[in-house]
């Protein structure tokens, strides 16, 4: 199971509350970050342990994104793979095993939230959640937090995390309460009037 690190990974996620985690893979010569999403998702199929969201560092807007388990990446076209990470046709029928086998190499086995800290990372991955949320797609000024009835998402949990993490840490523990972001920077509002907005309802 070439891919096997990568059940530790999201099994030691998960028992950390934790959604995202993002680490750097080089293969034939280029260089990717991979981003792990680890929570769940309506179109994630039965044996899928993770999905995989790879971005070329030389250009971020170029990814590929995979569903993946232990063994190999799921449901993918098979040109789609060797186009994007350069692999070329092999009649052995282990066409992608050296790509597994490299990647398998560099899956952390623990989630360490320093490789969030590294400046790039940081970005990179700030910027994905935030054109990837499906409810608030490039929204990123925040301006109030309050009550959901329910339990935020993981997008708008990790955005607030890497952006805003002073009242992130206010509310860390209070999944019923979630962030709401404009597009407008006019509409951001600071930390001490989102509190005390929050505060007098």
């Amino acid at each position: 199971m070439e891919l096997a690190n990568l059940k530790e990974l999201r099994n030691d996620m998960k028992s950390k509350g934790e959604n995202f985690d993002i680490f750097e893979f080089k293969y034939k010569g280029k260089g990717y970050f991979v981003i792990v999403e680890v929570f769940e998702q309506d179109n994630k199929p039965k044996y899928a342990l993770a999905k995989l969201i790879f971005l070329r560092i030389e250009d971020i807007k170029d990814k590929f994104e995979t569903w993946a388990n232990s063994n190999s990446f799921l449901e993918n076209d098979v040109k789609k793979i060797k186009d994007f990470f350069g692999i070329e046709y092999s009649k052995n029928g282990r066409l992608f095993q050296t790509l597994y086998k490299a990647l398998g190499a560099i899956i952390p086995i623990t989630f360490d939230n320093s490789r969030k800290d590294e400046r790039l990372k940081k970005d990179t991955l700030l910027n994905y959640v935030i054109v990837s949320d499906p409810k608030d797609p490039n929204k990123k000024y925040l301006f109030d937090v309050r009550r959901n009835g329910g339990k935020r998402s993981p997008f708008n949990d990790e955005k607030t995390k890497l952006k805003n993490p002073e009242i992130y840490s206010v509310f860390e523990d209070r999944p019923e309460v979630s962030f709401f972001y404009s597009k407008d920077p006019n509409d951001e509002k600071d930390v001490a009037t989102i509190l005390s907005k929050f505060s007098a309802r």
